[in-house]
């Protein structure tokens, strides 16, 4: 059960999608911003 959602930013988004399992590969927003997400060990997605 998801109970709730965490939005990081960084500058180097495409640096934290290595040795992760990527739910989305990193992506350039029409905004400009480059979003990822993937899971952490404990299968909770983190959204970048």
């Amino acid at each position: 059960m998801r109970i709730g959602e965490v939005c990081l930013n960084t500058n180097d988004v495409e640096k934290l999608a290595m040795g992760v399992e990527v739910i989305e590969k990193p992506i350039q927003r029409p905004w400009g911003a480059v979003n990822m997400s993937f899971y952490d060990p404990d299968r909770n997605i983190i959204y970048f």
